[in-house]
C-alpha cells in the first residue's frame, strides 16, 4: 500500500483518540472499583445489621411464647366464667388477673427491647447504598409497623383486662359489645403484626442476597 496516498497524519486527532480511549478505560476501572468498594462497604454494614435483626427475631419468638401462655390463660378464664361456685369463681379470677398482669408486663418489657433494636436498624439502614439501601429501609420500616401493631395490641389487652375486672366487681356495668369489640381489635392487630414481620423477613432475605 502507498502510505503517502493516505495524506498527512493528524497528530492532534491521534492524540485525542488515544486520550479518549485512556479516559474511557480509567472511567471503566473507576466504576468497577467503586462497585467493588460499595459491595465491600455494604457487606460490612450488613454484618452488624443482620446481628441486630437476629436479636429482634429472638424477641419475636419470645412474643410467640407469650401468646401461647395467653391462650392457656384465656382457657382458664372461660372456666372461671362458667364456675357456679362464687367462692371458687372469685379465686379463679384472682389467679387469672395475677397471671395476665404478669404476662402483659413481660410483653411490654419485651417490646421495649425490640423497639430499641428497631431504632438502631432504622439508623443503620441509611448507611447502605444501592439496592441494599432499599431492602434495608423496607426491613426497618416493616419492623416499625410490627412494633407499632404490637404496642397497640398490648394496650388493647390492658383494656380487656380492665373490662373483665369491672365485670368481676360489677357484672351489670359491663357492656358485652364493648368487650367483643376489643377482642376483635386485638385479633386484627395481631394479624397486622404478623404480616408486618413477614414483610420484614422477606426484605431481609433480599438484603442478604445482595450483600452477603
Amino acid at each position: 500500500m502507498n502510505v503517502g496516498a493516505l495524506g498527512p497524519i493528524d497528530a492532534t486527532a491521534v492524540l485525542m483518540n488515544r486520550t479518549s480511549k485512556c479516559a474511557s478505560s480509567v472511567a471503566t476501572l473507576l466504576i468497577v472499583l467503586f462497585a467493588g468498594c460499595a459491595r465491600s462497604a455494604n457487606r460490612e454494614v450488613a454484618q452488624g445489621f443482620v446481628e441486630q435483626f437476629e436479636k429482634v427475631t429472638a424477641k419475636e419468638r419470645e412474643s410467640k411464647d407469650l401468646e401461647k401462655r395467653a391462650d392457656e390463660y384465656n382457657k382458664e378464664l372461660e372456666k372461671a366464667f362458667q364456675e357456679k361456685n362464687r367462692v371458687k369463681q372469685a379465686k379463679a379470677f384472682g389467679v387469672w388477673f395475677t397471671q395476665y398482669r404478669s404476662l402483659v408486663s413481660e410483653a411490654r418489657s419485651n417490646l421495649d427491647t425490640q423497639s430499641g433494636l428497631v431504632d438502631g436498624l432504622v439508623a443503620t439502614s441509611a448507611k447502605f447504598t444501592g439496592d441494599a439501601n432499599q431492602y434495608a429501609r423496607e426491613t426497618a420500616d416493616s419492623l416499625r409497623e410490627y412494633v407499632e401493631a404490637e404496642k397497640n395490641g398490648i394496650e388493647v389487652g390492658e383494656q380487656v383486662l380492665a373490662e373483665i375486672e369491672s365485670y368481676v366487681d360489677r357484672p351489670a356495668s359491663v357492656d358485652p359489645k364493648r368487650l367483643e369489640e376489643l377482642i376483635k381489635q386485638g385479633e386484627a392487630l395481631d394479624s397486622k403484626s404478623k404480616a408486618a414481620f413477614q414483610r420484614a423477613m422477606d426484605a431481609m432475605a433480599r438484603l442478604r442476597t445482595v450483600t452477603l
